[in-house]
């Protein structure tokens, strides 16, 4: 799976962060529900007109702009608990890929230079502007005459930064945006590839443009199987955007753990083909699911989690796991599944308040089951790293601790991160939240909450 990344020069806007939100939940249900293993590839952006701009205003190398977003954009992928890709390439890591396949497109007629650069020749493409949607298309990028799109931009003296030009077969300059996503893609996941997956307004031109140009080095159709698309974040009326000056980032707009736990539950509740309005009122009532959620999960601390269960509150789950599982896999109707949870959550709340022998502690326990089952697709129950102004990372448990084996994988975890294999730490981190215990990082090295 390929899904398309930020241009790393800002800190990426909650608008933004749907996208990776949504395929997160995508990743979970195919590889948790239907045992698929999911190799995917999240690309970052770090040389284009806007970085350039930032490093000339700024008088920072291109290196220099770039680790600072990337890093801030990766802690928050961690606050909003979304799983980790299998790599992040950088496209300038990739520039003879990139020179590579734009000889491969001049030597079938598909590419020509002029001053500017290197242009794709959309005359020569019968299928453009069909691939993805039916789209008449006019005017070249930059003002010329014909739908061609930049592949390389020769430098611009006095504009570019001599740590974002390069010297190749092509010519001295950069890489043009579409290229980028086309070589990448292929050198790390082969020739053809499963789902891409991107926000509604990359459909076109952006992923048009990257379908045209495998399918002219591939001399064929047929590169992605599956084209994925997210719709957009509106606030007041429009789409939340940085040239709107109306975004939102993450620390600005949830400041407080519970509150990024809130932003991802707004998200991955809602379907993802259609738009999202954000206010603050949508917030806070996302911030009440949640804390609705843990107020259930503290009552059933001590409940024991059983498989299945008889009885009225039995059936009740019964036919809510059902539901879930209908609805996650028909084209991700997440609502659906949200209803289906907090069915879950009314009935055992209610069983919850009974005492004595009136209490179904069995139905509790398959209630508790089938609850922890759900957030293995939503993953709402984590604790995010501690916000501006919260407490440290080291409170919470009520005072338990956690047993020799829990801190043994917190010790595995460690090493785990250490050798940079984010995707042993995360499944570490997950088998820790099975046994009641979350992560969380921290200044001070891994501390734990109770879940």
């Amino acid at each position: 799976m390929y899904t398309c990344g930020p241009t790393v020069y800002a800190p990426a806007h909650i608008g933004n962060f749907r996208a990776f939100l949504t395929y997160d939940i995508l990743k979970r249900v195919l590889s948790r529900i239907y045992g698929f293993n999911v190799q995917h590839v999240l690309n970052l952006t770090d040389v284009d007109d806007k970085i350039i701009k930032k490093c000339r205003s700024e008088n920072k190398t291109l290196k220099q702009v770039t680790e600072k977003y990337t890093k801030i954009f990766k802690a928050d992928l961690y606050n909003l608990n979304v799983i980790p890709a299998d790599d992040y390439p950088l496209a300038t890591s990739y520039i003879p890929e990139m020179v590579e396949m734009i000889l491969k497109l001049k030597s079938v007629g598909k590419a020509y230079d002029d001053e500017d650069g290197w242009w794709f020749d959309v005359s020569e493409d019968d299928n453009y502007g069909k691939r993805l949607v039916n789209r008449k298309v006019e005017g070249k990028e930059e003002g010329a005459e014909s739908a061609d799109f930049a592949l390389w931009k020769f430098e611009k003296p006095g504009i570019d930064v001599p740590t974002g030009l390069w010297d190749t077969e092509l010519g001295r300059g950069r890489p043009g945006w579409h290229i980028e996503c086309s070589a990448i893609a292929k050198k790390l996941l082969g020739e053809k590839i499963d789902l891409h997956a991107g926000g509604v307004d990359l459909t076109f031109p952006h992923h048009e443009n990257e379908a045209a140009q495998c399918a002219g080095v591939d001399g064929g159709e047929g590169w992605c199987g599956c084209w994925v698309h997210n719709g957009f974040v509106n606030v007041g009326g429009e789409k939340m955007s940085k040239s709107l000056n109306n975004f939102k980032t993450l620390e600005g707009s949830c400041p407080t753990r519970n509150m990024k736990r809130a932003y991802r539950w707004l998200v991955v509740s809602s379907h993802y083909r259609g738009a999202l309005t954000y206010t603050e009122e949508s917030l806070e009532a996302a911030e009440g699911a949640v804390k609705r959620v843990d107020k259930l999960a503290k009552a059933l601390d001590k409940v024991e989690v059983v498989g299945q269960s008889g009885g009225e509150l039995g059936d009740v789950v019964e036919g809510a796991r059902v539901k879930f599982y209908e609805a996650v896999s028909d084209d991700l109707k997440m609502p659906r599944a949200a209803a289906a949870m907090f069915d879950v959550v009314k009935a055992a709340e209610k069983e919850a308040r009974k005492e004595g022998k009136d209490r179904d502690d069995v139905g509790l326990g398959f209630a508790k089951g089938v609850l922890l089952e759900f957030d293995e697709i939503f993953g709402i129950m984590y604790t995010p790293e501690a916000g501006e102004g919260e407490e440290g990372a080291e409170e919470g448990g009520g005072g338990e601790e956690a047993g020799e084996d829990v801190w043994n994988l917190v010790e595995a975890r460690k090493a785990a991160k250490a050798d940079k294999d984010w995707g042993e730490a995360d499944r570490l981190r997950d088998e820790i939240k099975t046994m009641g215990w979350v992560v969380v990082d921290g200044k001070d090295g891994a501390q734990l909450e109770k879940v």
